[in-house]
């Protein structure tokens, strides 16, 4: 992009830098602009990647501003969980709002920073299941991240039989 700045002599100009003596004689300077875009990266970490039916389930959430812009109203949804149930989550920062599977951060993350917290699901079935979430902020429209998670079913009563099995029958 190119930004284009006209300039007369009747307005005085930082510095003086530059000055032009007649915007009727078309005078004008052309700079460079550049347009910089917002940027970010969401991800959803398995702390417990294999784990049995009743177990608990927990994933790291972590935000991370890759761009040159301050992040406002950072919201990340749970959209898909199939075989699991919330539970709850742990936020160690204090800045996330949770309300009805989204999580709202307070406050603004700046530039090179990421904010995370942790969420926890109870395993209701057996399977490898896809989880999904999305997130947005007020600089950059829906981002969406998933990963995958096995639960393996468990035994329900699982019995051991030992058995004591004399190699020598005399002892002496």
């Amino acid at each position: 992009f190119t930004n284009i700045v006209l300039v007369n002599n009747d307005v005085p100009l930082n510095n003086n830098v530059l000055s032009a003596k007649n915007l009727e004689e078309g005078f004008f300077i052309e700079a460079p602009v550049e347009v910089i875009q917002p940027e970010f990266s969401v991800e959803k970490i398995t702390l417990n990647k294999t784990v049995r039916v009743g177990d608990k389930v927990m994933f790291e959430i972590v935000v991370r501003n890759n761009g040159r812009v301050i992040l406002n109203n950072v919201k990340v949804r749970e959209d898909t969980f199939t075989g699991l149930k919330y539970n709850s989550f742990v936020d160690n920062s204090g800045n996330w709002i949770f309300n009805n599977m989204t999580w709202t951060y307070k406050n603004p993350i700046n530039p090179g920073e990421s904010a995370s917290f942790i969420v926890v699901f109870d395993t209701l079935s057996g399977g490898e299941f896809i989880n999904v979430i999305t997130a947005e902020s007020k600089e950059v429209p829906k981002v969406s991240a998933r990963n995958s998670t096995r639960v393996n079913l468990a035994v329900s009563n699982p019995s051991i039989t030992v058995e004591l099995i004399t190699i020598n029958k005399t002892v002496y």
